[in-house]
């Protein structure tokens, strides 16, 4: 079951990062879900507009909610109670290219 939380935060992401005017990298978007354990993750990447490709300046993206997580989350939504607070954790990696 895919919960509507982590689609949110996705896109809460992805409106950040386009109304900070930056670009969004073509074929570089990846939603993936680990069948056996459950955990979800999402990577994308995005550069300075007008770069070209690849972009001098890229940020890679990379969001993931555990297993262990959305359990916590259900318990909470259903008023149970949780001894870890749910998390999404996020990755920002930049990466700077042709420097000379």
């Amino acid at each position: 079951m895919l919960d509507h939380v982590f689609t949110d935060a996705i896109g809460a992401l992805r409106d950040a990062f386009e109304q900070a005017r930056l670009e969004r990298q073509a074929f570089e978007e990846r939603f993936q879900s680990d069948v056996l354990l459950g955990d979800l993750m999402w990577q994308t990447s995005y550069g300075l507009p007008g770069e070209g490709q690849p972009p001098r300046v890229q940020a890679d993206i990379t969001c993931s909610w555990p297993t262990w997580s959305q359990t916590a989350y259900r318990s909470w939504y259903v008023e149970e109670e949780f001894t870890e607070p749910p998390l999404i954790e996020i990755e920002i990696v930049f990466r700077r290219r042709r420097l000379t």
